[in-house]
């Protein structure tokens, strides 16, 4: 399904590069009859005009029916999406098959998409200028009405020609850049003086080009965060070929890892990444680690599947090398362009198949563009002992206390009365309030109070909780340097 958005993504970038080559190199032609000449848009940028249009809403189609949306909110940055796009197809559409200029001995005959139509003689055009910023000549009539014509019109050339046999050169000097940019040269006597041309129009055409840019930027930008992101959809997978890790000798128990991989070292803040070299020496640490347990299950906090130039997609780097096959993701934030970006947030990992649940955004959420403490948690379901259990995977709030506390409060509500295996990174220690709430909502199992897990800071902040009915064994804690967290295994049996 990737490969397929990709495709439909290039399609439509294609389709609006080739429409603005269409636009500059193939509109509008000219017609000569006589001593009259007739300028028209082209078969060819009428034909892309209509693809711009049909074609984006198409995708826009597709991509709903292959990828529905799950709520209001996800849906309506595609509905906006879609407006847009069909109103700027429509502008296209409206210019392509509406403009249309004839020019005889006697004046010209002006159909503009947007002015509509002006017919005057050539003794009622005040003057022809040239804009450098817009590469386009511009005629101004003495009712203060005015024309452009692109500078890359096959048959400006001829248009010109009408120009200097019918105005005075008084009425052309505006235009001499224009020659300059075509090649031509100026054929009434010396050049204008340099009063004539417009100031600064390199620091304009760079001005615009640098907006142009910012402008694209932006649009992608957002596009990648509204559109392309997964937000609150969860991704479960299989990786294929892959050999299960050795399995603990208990059948009668689950084993289960809490691990916060700290973004496998990929990104340190600001621009400063490792090699993907880096990342995977530091994953192949934690993999050691983890598969040492013989876990069935594995929660972890600040895995990334994508990150610029260190882009190793830990998730399923972690499963492939720990002998779990089946996987879960949930997006936490996707900051960046379609093409080089940082997606991170939750994942499990499980020998056993998982079914997608929710990817719930957590109390505190902040826009798409806000990366840090940006939080939600993922679940999803498996057959556990023949039953199905919830499995939720998190991150929460590292910084505001109150935050933390309501998040849990979601978690607890969302989570109801099913039997669910809660871990990650509570950032709470074992006496805060959000331990308490978890501890005395009597749904859970498992170590409340422990060992350090964050070395730092010499505190504990990451658990693995059971379902009630599950007797708990053992919590431990695993001392390393892969990450700046120390790994959680907790073993649970049944009663």
């Amino acid at each position: 399904m990737p490969l397929l958005v990709l495709a439909l993504v290039a399609l439509l970038g294609f389709g609006f590069v080739w429409l603005l080559f269409a636009t500059s190199r193939a509109a509008p032609p000219y017609r000569v009859e006589g001593d009259t000449s007739i300028f028209r848009h082209g078969k060819l940028m009428q034909f892309f005009a209509v693809l711009s249009f049909f074609g984006a809403e198409l995708i826009l189609g597709l991509w709903v029916i292959f990828f529905p949306p799950r709520s209001n909110a996800t849906l309506m940055p595609v509905v906006v999406t879609a407006v847009v796009l069909g109103l700027a197809g429509f502008l296209l559409i409206w210019e392509a098959f509406r403009f249309q200029l004839t020019t005889t001995t006697t004046g010209l005959d002006c159909k503009s998409p947007w002015k509509g139509r002006a017919q005057q003689s050539w003794s009622q055009v005040k003057e022809l200028a040239y804009s450098p910023v817009n590469s386009w000549f511009a005629l101004t009539f003495q009712d203060g009405r005015s024309f452009h014509v692109s500078r890359l019109v096959p048959g400006v050339t001829r248009f010109l020609e009408s120009c200097e046999r019918h105005l005075p050169p008084e009425a052309m000097t505006k235009a001499a850049p224009g020659y300059h940019r075509l090649g031509r040269k100026w054929p009434f006597g010396p050049t204008p003086s340099a009063k004539a041309f417009p100031v600064g129009r390199w620091l304009k055409r760079i001005a615009l080009a640098l907006v142009l840019m910012a402008v694209v930027g932006l649009t992608l930008f957002t596009v990648n965060g509204l559109v392309l992101a997964t937000g609150e959809t969860p991704i479960v997978g299989q990786l294929p070929n892959v050999k299960l890790g050795p399995a603990h000798a208990t059948p009668n128990e689950v084993h289960i890892v809490a691990y916060n991989i700290a973004k496998g070292f990929a990104h340190s803040g600001g621009l400063r990444f490792a090699t993907k070299a880096e990342v995977e020496a530091q994953l192949k640490k934690m993999a050691f680690t983890i598969r040492a347990q013989q876990p069935d299950l594995v929660f972890l906090s600040e895995a990334m599947t994508e990150c610029g130039p260190a882009n190793v997609d830990q998730v399923e780097f972690l499963a492939r090398a720990c002998g779990l096959p089946h996987y879960a993701f949930g997006e936490n934030y996707n900051f960046g362009l379609p093409f080089y970006r940082v997606v991170g947030g939750n994942a499990i990992l499980s020998r056993t198949p998982l079914t997608p649940v929710a990817n719930i955004s957590l109390a505190g959420r902040q826009p798409f563009y806000v990366t840090g403490n940006n939080r939600r948690a993922l679940f999803a379901e498996a057959e556990v002992n023949g039953k199905t259990v919830l499995l939720g995977s998190l991150h929460n709030d590292s910084f505001n206390h109150r935050n933390n506390e309501a998040q849990v409060r979601q978690l607890l509500d969302f989570i109801g009365d099913r039997p669910c295996v809660l871990a990650g990174d509570f950032n709470a220690t074992p006496k805060q309030e959000s331990i308490t709430l978890v501890k005395d909502s009597d749904k859970f199992a498992g170590a409340f109070d422990g060992p350090p897990t964050f070395p730092e800071k010499k505190i504990r902040i990451d658990y693995v909780f059971g379902p009630k009915a599950w007797k708990h064994v053992e919590t431990r804690v695993l001392p390393g340097d892969a990450s700046d967290h120390f790994a959680v295994v907790a073993r649970f049996g049944w009663k």
